[in-house]
């Protein structure tokens, strides 16, 4: 419903709509939409014309403007005040009105895993976390759940590779949070570095276990969980090192399984399309690049470090940046998407910048200790800044309890 307002303009009790805007010099005449709350009209798309009167096509960006005027009668003085508040994305707009927002993400315990799960819980979701690693789990969700409200974040305990665990798992995340929009397929082991002549069977099986059985295993459940949803459901595969065909060295088991990851995710998006019935479900992949994990930190070599300084991020920041890219995914009706975190472009600047250069130096001439020196000295160890907690390996302390990992290596 809407009424007349004081200022002559249209009164919603929305706080975002269309509006056209004719900027003059003298003055600028609007047909808004009013924010009943501020007294605030919103500027829109529209066309501007400058000092000479010549049209000019300009696509504003939507901001609030604030009316300096007593006495507005439909039209505002040029001295009207143009703010950044943009207005809210379709995407912005279909999450907020969701009563529940909801999400799983497996391999929770630390890394990428536990900053995509924080990066939804500070946007309101209810998150399912789980990991092999029961302690760090559960100190997971005391600390979402302390910084983010009480449902915040639901733990369990799940081998991702093990067909009984990963069913509980869909259980236990329907009876806590119910229907499911995103799941995020994160759990993944490396083994370490260690050639492959020297690896033991029941390490290879642990990595193609989690890997790549146990993707298959919990987008099959993810699948069987929201086709029977009545909205729809997105699941997103994390892809990692080799998955596009590049040598892994000392990772070899590992670099298989991410390297089947496109294809297997191709086929079951062929298989969706040829079978049916399962019209409400889109599956992704999503790539976090380097980032400063165990998986990157552990068995590293000190040159090997200071080259992760020019390409690497925190987990922090990675996990804010891939879900920026997945809520508007997720909100949507699209599918077979990939997100990237380390794209071409970030790789070219990077590349492109000083800290090669002061790496590449370093190389050549070590006696003069030099490298990039964002998050790794010159010797290859961890710069620890004031007020933060690493592990011995340098990887940053994101939560008490995450000290140290006792399984799922």
């Amino acid at each position: 419903s809407s009424s007349s307002s004081s200022f002559g303009l249209t009164r919603s009790t929305k706080n975002t709509a269309t509006t056209r805007l004719n900027a003059y010099t003298n003055q600028a005449v609007c047909s808004s939409t009013h924010n009943s709350s501020t007294g605030n009209g919103i500027v829109g798309i529209g066309r501007t014309t400058l000092s000479n009167r010549a049209p000019l096509s300009c696509p504003l960006r939507l901001k609030s403007v604030n009316f300096n005027s007593s006495r507005v009668v439909g039209v505002v003085p040029c001295r009207a005040q143009l703010t950044e508040t943009s207005l809210p994305s379709e995407s912005d707009l279909y999450w907020q009105n969701k009563a529940k927002k909801t999400a799983l993400v497996t391999g929770a315990a630390g890394g990428v895993g536990f900053s995509l799960a924080e990066s939804l819980a500070k946007r309101g979701f209810s998150v399912v976390v789980c990991d092999i690693d029961e302690g760090r789990i559960t100190a997971a969700e005391e600390y979402l759940n302390a910084t983010y409200g009480k449902g915040s974040a639901y733990a369990t305990v799940c081998d991702v590779g093990s067909t009984e665990s990963v069913d509980a798992l869909a259980a236990f995340a329907q009876d806590k949070v119910g229907d499911l929009d995103i799941w995020i397929n994160n759990a993944g082991r490396n083994g370490g570095k260690i050639p492959l002549w020297e690896q033991t069977p029941e390490n290879l099986a642990g990595v193609v276990g989690c890997n790549l059985m146990g993707v298959l295993l919990c987008t099959r459940s993810a699948i069987n969980v929201m086709k029977k949803q009545s909205g729809r459901g997105h699941i997103f595969n994390v892809t990692g090192s080799g998955v596009k065909g590049e040598a892994t060295p000392g990772w070899s088991a590992y670099g298989a399984t991410k390297r089947g990851m496109p294809q297997m995710t191709k086929s079951i998006l062929k298989e969706m399309d040829k079978y049916g019935g399962v019209e409400n479900v889109s599956l992704h992949t999503m790539s976090p690049g380097m980032v400063f994990t165990d998986m990157l930190l552990s068995d590293a070599t000190p040159n090997e470090r200071k080259f992760f300084d020019i390409l690497a991020d925190e987990p922090e920041q990675v996990g804010e940046e891939l879900i920026e890219k997945v809520l508007p995914i997720a909100a949507s009706e699209t599918t077979g998407e990939n997100i990237q975190y380390l794209d071409t472009p970030r790789i070219l600047q990077r590349i492109l910048s000083p800290d090669l250069v002061k790496f590449l130096a370093g190389l050549a001439f070590p006696q003069l200790k030099i490298a990039p020196g964002k998050r790794i000295d010159a010797d290859g160890n961890r710069i620890r800044r004031e007020g933060e907690e690493y592990r011995e390996n340098g990887v940053k302390v994101m939560f008490k309890g995450m000290e140290e990992r006792k399984s799922g290596l």
